[in-house]
């Protein structure tokens, strides 16, 4: 058998993502592998995992990210969730399988689903998703603008309100000041007893 042959064997068999290094990087993803992420992958995370663990999240659970590689690699609370080339070791497998950990909570995923998992995570974890790059935040003041804590003092006049009998001093007009632009009505007074539970 020539060179060619066997290296044809060998890409056929599924060898050579095999030899590949865990961290491989979005930029060297084969068509195959963007492929079987953007198709078996990563629906599944936008479907069952993205609500808790991604950016636009209401709460991010766990401190995990799921929604690009780092944030994977990173892991959360418990540590790293995926260990490229071994998914017996990533904690990610372990919850989809529900040993120990269960993800998604609702109800666990077809068998097949999480074979795929399986399989990816073996195959390096490729995600062609990366982080977005931080903005670089700028803390020096602008130029030729004061700093509003070395302004002199002024005296501002409390504010024009509707319930006159409300306010105690000139703090109360600016309160009921907001609470009239907000159509709220202003609470009464608390009795001697709630003060004294207070």
């Amino acid at each position: 058998m020539n060179r060619r042959a066997a290296t044809a064997w060998v890409l056929l068999l599924g060898i050579w993502p095999l030899a590949k290094a865990p961290g491989t990087a979005a930029a060297e993803l084969t068509a195959t592998e963007r492929q079987f992420f953007e198709t078996r992958i990563r629906p599944v995370l936008v479907q069952h995992c993205y609500g808790c663990h991604a950016a636009d999240a209401e709460e991010l659970a766990a401190g995990l990210r799921l929604d690009h590689r780092e944030g994977m690699l990173a892991g959360g609370q418990s540590g790293t969730v995926v260990v490229p080339g071994d998914p017996d070791a990533s904690l990610l497998i372990q919850a989809l399988r529900y040993d120990g950990l269960e993800m998604p909570p609702e109800q666990p995923l077809p068998a097949t689903v999480v074979a795929d998992f399986e399989h990816w995570v073996r195959r390096g974890a490729n995600d062609p998703w990366e982080a977005p790059a931080a903005k670089p935040v700028d803390s020096t003041p602008p130029v030729n603008q004061p700093l509003w804590s070395l302004a002199p003092l002024t005296r501002t006049e409390p504010p024009r309100v509707a319930g006159t009998d409300w306010p105690r001093d000139p703090l109360d007009h600016f309160v009921l000041a907001r609470l009239e632009a907000e159509q709220i009505g202003a609470a009464s007074d608390a009795s001697a007893r709630d003060l004294v539970r207070r």
